[in-house]
């Protein structure tokens, strides 16, 4: 009877270890944006198996099957060790322990809510057979059967997924549909820009200069660029004052910007750049070109097409799309053939200086953007708002204006005297080539960079990491590796060029390397801070 009642009670304690439990993988489901075969593969790359409590239901029920008079003592040891266990762990809704908490939306709690009925189903069985008397040794098998059941938890969390697939789409194609229906009633000009670099920023750069220089213009703030984060977007502050709509695409597969497409119909298109972030997802870079020229595509034949004149794959998206008005901006125009260029480039603390060609008239003008990526996107802009019929002059006055956005080659200075360069968002080869030119330019006593390198490369991820440590070693003082995602390439890339031991730091993440930088920075340092991965990559807590 009492062994019976005791089993009761570890029931009703599982449901709170499981409900602690699958807070923490929705946090990193959410995180891999919900795909299943990708998180599942995430799951069993990085061994997110559950060892405290395998450890706990294995002692426990080991010591039942050597011991059974004293069951009583090893379920309750059982009941307390698992409870301890969970609650000495990290909390992914308190965000003072981990970067990105767990965002509890409606599809969330959904996913949960059902992660529990398919929880509940073998626990129950399980509690009614150890009761029942209907397996031998009962409390033994009771306790070790526990380690299958918790393991089992990211399945719960996927196959909640699964099951929940045909009503979110439901759920989604309402929303979208609405949001097709605000946008038809509108009838906005609409502008598209994608790119596998330089998205938010030429949008963030573009809305400003067209609400200035042509009309009220919509567009989803920061970095909203999916399919329900923009029709979310549209359904709630879409309004008849707006004339022009500015959305960015971004994409993980082939079809994503499709259906972008198809809520935001493009009039005319910005395509920044064809690079390899997001290798992994995509397979090759052709895939990212097609995924790409979904946008050109779908502007029509009368429309307007913007790409980056300094990338072949941008260049070839171009001959294959031709419109009514194909443009090209860039930095290089020893063929002559850039629509908008920029010349006369240099930087300081202060921001950069340089000239811009268009239509056979040049601009002296500056801004406190630093980069050439950065002013790839700044010029982007500028060509897509005089294609629309902005006077150039006035764009050139407004670029004075800009300022660095968050996170994005960002330049801070700090009361100690030093120098930061804040480029957390999204590196890539491009951009960590660029951001560490840049710092070789500021003027310093020490060049420190801070980065855990850069993800989703595909099998170019180890290469691309050695070959950038490689460029940082002829450049920086001293280099702070964060996480063991990239620790092996940039240890590799920095030791090649004979850069000293001495002066390499390996943290196990952003936090602890910000202690210990704290001890040791002084007046004159530039520091440059390149990418910051996401917890699923980084923090990830100890199960």
């Amino acid at each position: 009877m009492i062994i019976s009642l005791l089993i009761l009670l570890f029931f009703f304690a599982s449901l709170f270890v499981f409900h602690k439990r699958s807070i923490i993988y929705l946090h990193y489901f959410q995180q891999e944006e919900y795909m299943n075969a990708r998180y599942l593969k995430w799951v069993f790359r990085n061994k997110m198996f559950d060892r405290k409590l395998t450890i706990i239901f294995l002692i426990s029920g080991l010591l039942s099957f050597i011991y059974p008079p004293l069951n009583v003592a090893w379920v309750l040891l059982a009941i307390v060790s698992m409870l301890i266990a969970v609650q000495s762990e990290k909390d992914p809704l308190n965000k003072k322990d981990v970067k990105k908490g767990l965002v509890l939306t409606q599809r969330v709690k959904r996913i949960q809510k059902w992660a529990w009925i398919l929880f509940l189903i073998p626990a129950l069985l399980l509690v009614f057979a150890a009761i029942s008397g209907y397996i031998y040794c009962a409390v033994f098998c009771y306790l070790f059967s526990q380690i299958l059941l918790f393991q089992a938890t990211p399945l719960f969390v996927t196959g909640s997924n699964f099951l929940l697939s045909g009503q979110e789409k439901s759920v989604q194609n309402y929303f979208l549909n609405d949001a097709k229906k605000i946008m038809k009633e509108i009838g906005t000009y609409n502008v598209g820009i994608t790119g596998s670099y330089g998205k938010t920023s030429t949008k963030m750069c573009l809305v400003e200069i067209m609400n200035q220089t042509l009309a009220p213009t919509f567009s989803p703030p920061k970095s909203i660029n999916t399919l329900m984060g923009v029709t979310a977007y549209i359904r709630n502050h879409m309004n008849i004052s707006h004339k022009y709509t500015l959305c960015e695409m971004g994409a993980y597969n082939v079809g994503s910007i499709e259906r972008m497409c198809a809520l935001v119909p493009p009039k005319a298109g910005i395509v920044t750049r064809v690079g390899i972030m997001h290798l992994e997802r995509y397979g090759s870079q052709e895939n990212i070109f097609q995924a790409k020229s979904e946008l050109a595509r779908a502007i029509p034949s009368d429309g307007i097409l913007v790409v980056n004149g300094d990338d072949p794959f941008c260049r070839r998206m171009s001959e294959e799309n031709p419109k009514r008005l194909n443009l090209f901006y860039g930095f290089d125009n020893s063929k002559s053939d850039l629509d908008a260029s920029i010349s006369n480039l240099t930087y300081d603390k202060n921001g950069s200086l340089f000239t811009i060609s268009y239509k056979g008239k040049s601009y002296e003008t500056s801004c406190k953007i630093l980069g050439e990526p950065l002013l790839s996107n700044i010029l982007a802009s500028f060509t897509m708002a005089c294609a629309l019929g902005a006077n150039p002059a006035h764009v050139v006055s407004l670029i004075e204006t800009l300022k660095s956005y968050d996170n994005r080659l960002e330049l801070r200075e700090v009361n100690d005297g030093s120098l930061e360069l804040h480029d957390a968002y999204n590196s890539n080869p491009s951009g960590f080539g660029a951001a560490l030119d840049v710092l070789n330019g500021l003027k310093g006593e020490r060049k420190i960079l801070i980065t855990p390198g850069m993800i989703e490369l595909g099998d170019r991820e180890y290469d691309e990491n050695k070959k950038i440590a490689e460029k940082a070693a002829g450049i920086c003082d001293l280099v702070y590796i964060v996480g063991e995602t990239n620790k092996a390439a940039l240890l590799e890339g920095l030791k090649g060029q004979n850069f000293p031991t001495d002066n390499i730091r390996c943290i196990v993440n952003m936090k602890s390397t910000f202690e210990d930088l704290k001890a040791i920075r002084k007046g004159g340092d530039v520091i440059l801070i390149e990418n910051d991965l996401p917890d699923i990559y980084e923090n990830m807590i100890s199960l």
